[in-house]
Parts: structure tokens; C-alpha cells; sequence
């Protein structure tokens, strides 16, 4: 029985479809293969005290966290909290490296902009950019002033938008690094729209989307 650091129990995979289309994904983004996956449905809680870096994860696909603070413990004054897993799948590629994402994959698909033209095996990944309201579901957008919120909207459709169309199947070499940098450097204005806690998590979105590897 193959268990993660939080205990919980990782059962085989057996779903073709999704292997098949975390296959597409990780590929196009420059990962090896992937042999097989796990599913996690154990919801398993860890002391925070005792918990790591290593045993909290980020899906790779759309950035959401796969853990959370226990709901009984979310308003405790004990000061003992616990965390809570959360269901997941954990994807293998041939060199043994283990890709983390939410238990749902084509909601993840849906929130950076994929959806799957065809069926069966002539199943391709096709990218649409998604709806500024849709790209980072965890931020609440009714909490921005109206003329904000419509500022923002209209900045993301103008400028992230189309960098995503532009260099989500292009990949950043020594030809063009310079001019994917300069588009990168437009889309600071956009990034203001963000607290600073939320902003971390959209630059890191859309590094996942267009595949980039960087330094945290």
C-alpha cells in the first residue's frame, strides 16, 4: 500500500481518459512521460507543528492549494491547528517525478483555459484563454469597486489574454527569451490589480499555463 506524508492512502489509477489527457498536458509543458497516476480520496489532518514544505502542494496545473486549515480548527483560539489534505491525483513521469493536482481534472483544465477537441485517442488539448472571471475563482470580485473590477477585466482581456495565446504552444528558447521577457515586463500593470498575496498566485498561474520554468 503506497501512502503520502500525510498518511493517507494513494490507490492506482485505472481511468484511461485521464491518463491520457494528463499525458497531453505534461507533455506539452516539457515533462516526461507520465507511466501511471494515484488518486487520493483519504483526507487525512497533520498537526500543523509537524507539517513541512514537502508535505503541502500547489496543483501544477492551475495553482490551487491541495490542503487547507481544518474547518474546526479555522476559528479556534487553542492555537492548535490542523491541516487538512485534500482529495488529489499524483501523475509519474518516467524519471520518478511525482505531479500533484486536484482530484477534478478537467476543472482544472477549465480554470487556465483547456478544453479537448475530439474523443478517444484523436482527443487534442485546444487553448482558450479563460473569462477574467474565471481565471481565479478563489478571488472574490465583488469585493473590488465596480470601476476597478471593469478596469481589470478590460486590462486582462487587452494584455494577458493575448500573451497567453501567444506563448502557450511557443516555447521560450535563446531566440526569443528577450522578446517573451519584454511581453512579460507589459504585464505589470495588469499584476496590480492584485493584493500582493493574491499576485504570487496569478504570475504562478499563468507560468503554469505556458509551461515556463522559473525560480520561486
Amino acid at each position: 500500500m503506497k501512502k503520502d506524508r500525510f498518511g493517507a492512502e494513494l490507490k492506482p489509477g485505472k481511468n484511461l481518459e485521464v491518463l491520457q489527457k494528463s499525458r497531453q498536458w505534461f507533455e506539452s509543458n516539457g515533462d516526461g512521460p507520465i507511466l501511471r497516476y494515484y488518486h487520493c480520496t483519504d483526507t487525512k489532518l497533520k498537526n500543523e507543528a509537524y507539517v513541512e514544505d514537502e508535505d503541502l502542494h500547489e496543483c501544477c496545473i492551475c495553482g490551487t492549494k491541495l490542503y487547507r486549515i481544518a474547518e474546526q480548527d479555522r476559528y479556534s483560539d487553542s492555537g492548535k491547528i490542523q491541516i487538512e489534505q485534500k482529495r488529489h491525483l499524483v501523475f509519474m513521469d518516467e524519471a520518478g517525478h511525482a505531479h500533484h493536482t486536484c482530484y477534478r481534472l478537467n476543472h482544472c483544465f477549465r480554470r487556465v483555459g483547456y478544453i479537448h477537441d475530439g474523443e478517444g485517442e484523436t482527443t487534442e488539448l485546444v487553448y482558450q484563454p479563460p473569462r477574467f472571471k474565471d481565471f481565479l475563482p478563489e478571488v472574490n470580485l465583488d469585493n473590488y469597486e465596480d470601476y476597478i473590477r471593469d478596469a481589470a477585466e478590460r486590462s486582462y482581456e487587452k494584455y494577458v489574454a493575448p500573451f497567453l495565446k501567444r506563448w502557450v504552444y511557443q516555447p521560450v528558447n535563446k531566440g526569443n527569451v528577450l522578446k517573451f521577457i519584454r511581453e512579460w515586463d507589459k504585464l505589470g500593470d495588469h499584476f496590480l490589480f492584485y493584493d500582493s498575496s493574491i499576485r504570487k498566485n496569478v504570475k504562478q498561474k499563468l507560468f503554469n499555463i505556458i509551461g515556463v520554468r522559473h525560480e520561486r
